[in-house]
């Protein structure tokens, strides 16, 4: 179901194998409106990439998605052919599709653009996962249509490696190369998606297995021309694996997933007939220091992604599936917190006192406790709840669609006249951090139209207002658990109704009040975990031995994870355990939001002697 805040979306595309892939992530990604679909000559000539495209909405039971016929020849030359050694003679691997009544519409796809861009001023954001003919031929229609466009992201280019249809060209660019000039040249913020990033991030063939065995009519035949794409990509890396060329780019049109280095810089195209022929030319001079910002530059290109892309595309597309009914171990999460977003330093070492540190990298990611929680409740049990508020502002709508494209329900989410709430993270080379939290629309989380039914398990922060979480614990008549983080002391009546208290060593130690708590469970990093009963320790777990990338977000994966678990029933020890392979698989991710498999994957199995993975599935 599309989230009515959801941003609206015009792909253009020349359906192949990648093509294919991103239509269904954007199908699958609640946060987008995909208002049309135009379709051009790449890997398959137009007429042929609509008809496709057509048969495979209907598959993802979207046939209500208009599917417009774009430009069959460049704005030069004529069409040369697809590219049936890559994407099969008919652009889908040679994987036949279940043929719709339904057609492609009679409005042009360059006429579709420009009448979504005037329906949707400032709104409409553009995709393009193929040749630039169709929106070279719109701007050329009507001018102002860059100050009718959000943004435009391209997947196309190769910035500093090489191309891969000449030594400097990339095919999308090659195959109109005057087409992408112009569109490069318009005055519209365009994020270009080049094999710099698109090559690192891969489908292998566990995953390409996984995506076959779900229940939906669209993704077998959707791993069935993987596994032709796989084939012929075998040929580049060695094994069968999947390039994510165009889904890569969906998910940054989508606003899902965030570049960790996407300097804004100028961009040409080589329109000679030469050996550069529809190269993009980069202009990465700022490289060794920072990238400056450039004068005039419109064009972020995006060259590293701060997490890897596959995992995320395969729970996504996981979504497409009929929900599941809800079993015990599946218990749903309420969670009532914060939503930042978080700018993160990553450098050799943490600053002392009044010292400077220089050389860090900058990532901006969604961040915030209570998101944080929420989206790993989602991953683990397939659903979760967020109460919370953001700003009125861009940060806070690019929030509420990480989090609905998380599985998260936002509905209980206002949008507030203040700004988004801000972490500024410091991270050193052993992952360990410093956070300092500007609250903003946190300081207005409100429980007004919010109700909690018996069965409901909710988790409260202490990056809220401490009266909205007393009210949260009194109004909750089932389970209620508080991370009790940041510390700070705790009214009796608050810790009197927590049915469990999650805290680090160093909280614990700052907040007396929990000696005789119910239930406290208490994270020591490499030491593990334990739960205590009024001061008494009645349960422990040791840790995993990880490789610490970060340990941002990761204890907010193991309440999460915790919380799931007792809801569910599992014992004491069981709980932590998972728990513990829940917050190991974080620490080792760079995100504070990493993609986890479900909560029974980290469960103790009996057939290893009882150690819980640390590991997505």
């Amino acid at each position: 179901m599309t989230d009515p805040a959801a941003r609206p979306l015009y792909m253009d595309c020349d359906t192949g194998i990648d093509d294919a892939v991103a239509l269904a992530y954007l199908v699958a990604t609640p946060s987008v409106d995909l208002r049309g679909i135009g379709t051009v000559s790449g890997n398959t000539d137009a007429g042929t990439a609509a008809r496709s495209t057509v048969d495979l909405l209907a598959l993802l039971d979207r046939s209500d998605i208009p599917v417009a016929v774009g430009a069959r020849d460049p704005l030069r030359d004529r069409f040369g052919g697809g590219a049936p050694a890559v994407h099969g003679g008919n652009g889908t691997g040679d994987v036949e599709l279940p043929r719709t009544a339904a057609e492609p519409v009679t409005e042009a796809a360059d006429a579709m653009l420009i009448r979504l861009a005037h329906e949707h001023p400032g709104e409409l954001h553009v995709l393009a996962t193929g040749p630039l003919t169709n929106l070279a031929r719109a701007l050329r229609q009507d001018p102002a249509l860059p100050g009718l466009v959000a943004g435009v992201t391209v997947m196309g280019g190769a910035a500093l490696v090489p191309g891969n249809r000449t030594p400097v060209a990339e095919a999308n660019i090659l195959h109109d190369p005057e087409a992408a000039a112009e569109v490069l040249a318009a005055a519209w913020e365009v994020t270009l998606v080049p094999l710099d990033v698109t090559m690192d991030h891969r489908l292998d063939e566990d995953q390409r297995q996984q995506l076959a065995a779900v229940d939906h009519p669209a993704l077998p035949p959707l791993a069935a021309m993987l596994e032709r794409y796989a084939e012929f990509y075998t040929g580049v890396f060695g094994r069968p694996l999947s390039a994510l060329h165009d889904p890569l780019a969906a998910a940054l049109a989508a606003g899902t997933v965030e570049p960790a280095l996407a300097p804004r810089v100028t961009v040409q195209v080589d329109t000679t007939d030469g050996p550069g022929r529809g190269q993009t030319i980069c202009d990465l001079r700022g490289r060794f220091t920072g990238y400056p910002a450039a004068a005039g530059a419109r064009c972020r290109v995006v060259l590293e992604l701060a997490e890897d892309f596959a995992p995320h595309l395969l729970n996504t597309l996981r979504r497409l599936a009929p929900a599941a009914p809800a079993e015990p171990s599946r218990a749903a999460l309420t969670v009532v917190g914060s939503i930042n977003v978080d700018l993160t330093a990553v450098c050799e070492r943490l600053p002392a006192p009044g010292e400077t540190v220089i050389g860090a990298d900058l990532q901006r990611q969604p961040g915030g406790k209570g998101a944080n929680q929420a989206v790993a409740a989602a991953r683990l049990a397939g659903r979760a709840r967020m109460i919370g508020a953001v700003g009125d502002d861009p940060d806070g709508g690019l929030l509420l669609r990480h989090l609905a494209a998380a599985g998260v329900d936002t509905t209980g989410v206002r949008r507030v006249p203040a700004p988004t709430g801000t972490a500024l993270i410091t991270v050193d080379r052993h992952g360990e951090n410093q956070i300092t939290v500007c609250a903003g629309a946190n300081a207005e989380v409100s429980l007004e139209d919010v109700s909690f039914a018996p069965e409901d398990v909710v988790l409260c922060q202490l990056e809220i207002e401490l009266d909205t979480v007393c009210e949260t614990a009194r109004r909750t008549p089932g389970f209620f658990a508080l991370n009790a983080a940041p510390a700070r002391p705790l009214p009796a009546e608050l810790v009197e109704r927590c049915d469990l208290v999650i805290v680090n060593e160093t909280e614990y130690a700052r907040i007396p009040e929990l000696a005789d708590a119910e239930l406290v469970a208490v994270t020591y990093g490499a030491q593990g975990s334990a739960l205590y009963a009024h001061g008494r320790q009645i349960a422990s777990a040791p840790a995993h031995e990880v490789a610490v990338v970060s340990t941002v977000g990761a204890g907010d994966a193991f309440c999460a994870a915790l919380v799931l678990a007792l809801a569910a029933g599992l014992d004491h020890e069981t709980a932590l355990r998972a728990a513990n392979a829940v917050g190991a698989h974080a620490v080792g991710d760079a995100s504070s939001q990493p993609e986890f498999s479900p909560l029974e994957h980290y469960l103790p199995s009996p057939s290893d002697g009882g150690t819980p993975s640390a590991g997505p599935a």
